[in-house]
């Protein structure tokens, strides 16, 4: 773990450095959106057929048949802010369903077909691609949903549909949702962590400013960051323009940067995109502020690690996660490092760490599937109920069990793992079949079992944030 003196002589000439390389980064998010809209659907909404039995006497009625289950994953394929990370998910859930198809299928030897939806991180798409997903190609559940704002689109129509799905997003409003299990915890309560964390770190009378995201994302770590910060007694001090608009108008170069230069805060927490927040730890860091950083998961990549911001990053940034970094010594990852390395020889090493979040993501439908199996009902409301009876779900150490049995408040995933970010463990040239490192270091105390006095102790009788 760096110390403060090592941190701060490792900002001292920083600016000069950013500076030499043109400045702020858009961190390689540069993929345009495709200019064609989402395929629209001219069908009704589907009412549920009466269930039909297959030869197993499993009851079923959309995407599962004797030899196939049909699963939809809503994934932001283009959209420039999260897209690259959402990727690599999309690639592990891949590798993790061919290599069990391969080894004879689930449910009585079905193999499970994924159906992809690109949604470029807009509700609109989301919902549009949604409705294609259950109508045209007649999915069984819903793998992934990606984005807080983007689910929040189809709660509704999720409920009607009797739907089941995995949001690919930590809002803490999941918990209270019929149709939605979230892996690992939330948003909120990530953010009591880390801020918990943040303290730890600090001599007395520090410092914090918070820059996020609009919505169910980006307030839902401001309500944590911000709840554990007056829980301690820490000093917030709010920017002008904190809100970054995400479709995406704000430019948190020019207009958080400065906004933190001004602040001059100890340390700065961010609920953005990857692009975001290089952009405005750039700006603010030419512009002379030494502070320390982290931010929401998916507001950090390891890719950043090859822009002009990657000194900043090894020097005063850590990052929380819900999963194992990649190659870690716990039960399951031996074998999801053989098969995704497998599938994706070529794919490159510094998107490891996303590849653990799909495996995990592909590990819960899993379980789910097999549930409602068991259970003699595979219909999309078999699904739901199957998903929402499990006392308990396996990662096999790859992220921490949990469960959804009871209220909210008891069943919400309250520990954080926080990584270091070191530049020398980082091989950015690494394909998967080479190996390599992400950069990412695991903080002794601060694994995922890691658990704040004020994350234990907060009663989630409610989202953090309604918007």
């Amino acid at each position: 773990m760096k110390t403060r003196r090592e941190w701060l002589a490792g900002l001292a000439s920083l600016a000069v450095i950013i500076a030499a390389c043109g400045g702020t980064t858009d961190a390689g998010t540069t993929t345009e959106p495709p200019t064609t809209e989402a395929p629209a659907t001219t069908m009704a909404p589907t009412t549920e057929p009466p269930a039909t039995e297959t030869a197993d006497e499993i009851l079923t009625d959309f995407g599962v048949d004797d030899t196939t289950i049909k699963i939809g994953l809503l994934a932001d394929q283009s959209s420039g802010t999260f897209d690259v990370i959402v990727k690599p998910i999309v690639e592990a859930n891949q590798a993790y369903w061919d290599k069990v198809n391969a080894e004879g299928g689930i449910a009585g030897g079905r193999t499970v077909e994924l159906v992809v939806a690109d949604t470029r991180y807009d509700p609109a798409v989301h919902e549009q691609q949604y409705l294609t997903l259950r109508d045209q190609d007649e999915v069984a559940a819903i793998g992934q949903s990606t984005g807080s704002p983007q689910t929040a689109q189809i709660l509704d129509e999720l409920a009607a549909d009797s739907m089941f799905a995995i949001p690919l997003s930590w809002y803490s409003g999941w918990a209270f949702d019929d149709n939605t299990l979230e892996q690992g915890y939330n948003y909120c309560i990530e953010a009591m962590n880390v801020v918990s964390f943040m303290n730890d770190m600090s001599e007395p009378g520090w410092t914090l400013s918070v820059a996020t995201f609009p919505g169910e994302y980006g307030q839902d770590g401001a309500f944590g960051a911000k709840h554990a910060a007056g829980e301690l007694g820490v000093e917030v001090i709010d920017l002008e323009g904190a809100v970054i608009p995400t479709s995406l108008g704000g430019d948190p170069a020019t207009e958080i940067g400065p906004a933190l230069v001004e602040a001059q805060p100890d340390w700065v927490y961010a609920v953005t995109g990857p692009g975001e927040l290089a952009a405005m730890m750039g700006a603010a860091v030419q512009g002379g502020l030494q502070a320390r950083w982290s931010g929401a998961l998916p507001s950090y990549a390891p890719f950043l690690l090859t822009t002009a911001v990657a000194p900043v990053l090894d020097a005063a940034f850590y990052w929380p996660a819900t999963t194992a970094a990649w190659g870690s010594d716990v039960e399951g990852m031996d074998e999801l490092v053989e098969t995704v390395s497998a599938a994706y020889p070529e794919g490159q090493f510094l998107f490891a760490d996303y590849y653990v979040r799909g495996w995990v993501e592909a590990e819960m439908m899993h379980q789910v599937l097999e549930a409602a199996y068991e259970s003699g009902d595979m219909t999309r409301a078999g699904i739901l109920a199957a998903g929402q009876s499990i006392e308990g779900f396996d990662f096999q150490g790859l992220a921490p069990s949990q469960s959804y049995q009871g209220e909210p408040n008891d069943f919400i995933v309250r520990s954080t793992a926080i990584y270091d970010i070191d530049l020398a463990q980082f091989t950015p040239e690494a394909t998967l079949s080479q190996g390599g490192g992400t950069g990412t270091v695991a903080l002794d105390g601060y694994g995922l079992d890691y658990v704040s006095d004020i994350a234990a102790n907060y009663e989630l009788t409610e989202p953090c944030f309604t918007g």
